[in-house]
């Protein structure tokens, strides 16, 4: 697909996250190489012409989740284990509702318990989640990015870890801010290290669910 290549050439540099690389939705992709229907062979012969080009595709264009209007990201290099987006919570309110019935089975909160949903952390500063260490009684402060962390998150953080800092300090204890993302975002991610300090740790989440037949009374 030449205009695709044509894109990603004309870019400054190679792009870095979803944000930073160009895109195009599956109908369109299917538009443009002349196709007027899909089907599984013509997904499978879009994605080899790309795959030729050395043009990598985030998700792939025959990846069966996909449906005509799932946006396709294309790269000349994968910024990171990027996930699709069937795999993530389509609201942030959904990952803080589902980490807040379930931590207790999710091996990164194993010692953590949940103090509250959106604990005031000053005036105007509602961080997503607040638990407490067991084992140092350490705060530990949650802020959640149901995809790709962006500029903002930044100034966020950088908010919330001195917030969190002064809040610690209060209580007569140690802390810790977790920001928990959907996607990497590998300009982002450092920019969040240069402004904290190994107090601040980014972890990432992806949903996934496996059934199986059970075999129980065959």
């Amino acid at each position: 697909m030449a205009f695709v290549e044509e894109r990603l050439n004309q870019l400054p540099e190679p792009p870095t996250s979803k944000a930073s690389a160009p895109d195009s939705k599956v109908r369109v992709l299917l538009a443009a190489a002349g196709y007027r229907r899909r089907s599984k062979r013509i997904l499978t012969d879009l994605q080899a012409a790309f795959d030729e080009r050395r043009i990598i595709c985030h998700p792939k264009i025959d990846d069966p989740r996909n449906t005509r209007d799932t946006r396709i990201y294309f790269f000349t290099k994968l910024p990171g284990d990027l996930v699709h987006d069937s795999e993530l919570f389509p609201k942030e309110e959904q990952l803080e509702h589902f980490i807040e019935v379930n931590y207790r089975l999710l091996t990164p909160f194993q010692n953590l318990d949940l103090l509250k949903r959106q604990f005031q952390l000053g005036p105007e500063k509602k961080i997503d989640l607040m638990f407490k260490d067991r084992k140092n009684n350490d705060l530990v402060g949650v802020e959640l990015k149901k995809g790709e962390p962006d500029d903002r998150t930044v100034q966020q953080i950088s908010v919330y870890f001195r917030a969190l800092q002064a809040e610690a300090k209060r209580e007569g204890c140690g802390f810790r801010l977790v920001l928990i993302t959907g996607q990497p975002h590998p300009d982002i991610e450092r920019s969040l290290r240069e402004l904290t300090d190994d107090r601040f740790e980014l972890w990432r989440y992806a949903v996934k669910l496996d059934v199986t037949k059970s075999n129980v009374g065959v």
